[in-house]
């Protein structure tokens, strides 16, 4: 890395190249160490899990050439967002990239003595636990520091009008499915298919709510329990031939999800079926002949394409070109959360709230941070995502991507 980079980048030492084609092609990250005189020169913090303590021992990887998941998705992201302090650097920005270890026993020491002279700047969370992003919030509220996070809000924090959750919740997933139906769907034959569970009736809770409340005409559909029990015959039944038969599916467990659709699917051709299900869907495989023919739709705030072909095999190149490998979604995530929301402080450090939703660094995604309250005084607890995309998947393969 040139010396003469305006992004300093410095941590812990983090060793690279250990797997061929995993890590970035370099002997260290961390090196430019700020010089006498920048504690004005606006900052970034990256919270990543990366586990360095329990992945080397002595300074040597410990795993051989497998690298576990939990590590490979950090990394992913790390090396995504140090391609956005890279290309930051080239259009002449000057700012701190600090990335710090949560991993490491003293992670906070580092942050607080670190911040003591060169201020807080704003923190970007890759938080893997609700307890974690919790433990991060509590002790960031205090100060005030803008702190965005990938996780949704399942911890329940509250009081912290600069916390941004980039990730949307579970609540506003069905918010948003609630509307596209409500726009595309409302005079197909609806069915909500239910699983028995905890889960799967507050799921189910925030369709009722949502039709209950809802501006517009509300939506009319079959409810049933999806038992264990219940036979190809008897789903059939709910069905309509000379309709498009659209099920609701407010489940997470991947094998309700795969049951479902392999029932709907023995049912093509006489009915035409689709299946709107949870954010958890995107990594439940649809891809045998088992499901064929069955439109599977759930929701994503994340997307790496967004019709700009161009971009996403730009970076996907110069992902390539430093760590031998095509990006995951953490990467895709490392690399625009980190690039729109530098960019977007540098430009308006003053009042960098107001200017979260602006489209003027837009990479992939649009965001809709709105204000989030828990409380029945209205005072703003959070601010959340509330952009989800909706995703067509057809024999496993995404055929559309649209807004609700």
């Amino acid at each position: 890395m040139n010396k003469n980079l305006k992004i300093y980048l410095f941590s812990i030492a983090i060793t690279l190249g250990i797997i061929p084609g995993m890590f970035a092609q370099e002997t260290t990250h961390a090196m430019h160490p700020p010089k006498p005189g920048i504690a004005g020169i606006p900052r970034i913090t990256l919270f990543i899990p990366l586990h360095l303590d329990s992945a080397l021992d002595n300074g040597k990887y410990r795993f051989g050439n497998h690298m576990p998941g939990y590590i490979a998705n950090s990394l992913d992201f790390y090396n995504g967002a140090k391609i956005a302090a890279n290309e930051l650097s080239t259009e002449g920005h000057e700012a701190i990239i600090r990335v710090i270890d949560t991993r490491s026993p003293d992670y906070w020491d580092q942050y607080f003595k670190d911040t003591a002279t060169n201020g807080t700047g704003v923190v970007i969370s890759v938080a893997q636990s609700a307890a974690e992003i919790k433990a991060i919030a509590e002790k960031l509220r205090p100060l005030g520091v803008p702190l965005i996070s990938l996780l949704p809000n399942d911890a329940g924090i509250g009081g912290y009008p600069e916390m941004m959750l980039a990730n949307s919740t579970l609540k506003t997933h069905c918010e948003q499915i609630f509307r596209f139906l409500q726009r595309h769907h409302s005079i197909d034959n609806l069915v909500m298919l239910t699983p028995n569970g905890t889960a799967e009736g507050r799921l189910k809770a925030y369709f009722t709510e949502e039709n209950k409340s809802t501006p517009s005409i509300p939506l009319k559909w079959k409810d049933r329990v999806f038992t264990d029990s219940m036979k190809t015959e008897s789903l059939a039944l709910l069905l309509d031939s000379n309709q498009l038969n659209v099920i609701i599916s407010p489940t997470l467990n991947a094998n309700h999800a795969q049951r479902l659709v392999k029932m709907l699917s023995s049912l093509s051709p006489k009915y035409r079926t689709a299946v709107f299900g949870m954010p958890t869907w995107e990594t439940i495989s649809f891809t045998k002949s088992d499901y064929k023919g069955v439109d599977v739709w759930y929701g994503t705030p994340f997307i790496s394409t967004s019709g700009n072909v161009d971009l996403t095999e730009d970076f996907s190149k110069r992902f390539k070109e430093l760590t031998n490998a095509r990006p995951g979604d953490m990467g895709f995530r490392g690399y625009e959360i980190t690039l729109r929301y530098l960019k977007t402080y540098l430009t308006y450090k003053n009042n960098f709230l107001e200017h979260i939703n602006d489209r003027q660094f837009r990479i992939f995604n649009d965001f809709d941070f709105k204000p989030v309250s828990l409380r029945d005084n209205g005072q703003t607890d959070y601010l959340e995502n509330k952009k989800v995309y909706m995703i067509k998947k057809t024999d496993g393969a995404i055929k559309s991507v649209m807004s609700p």
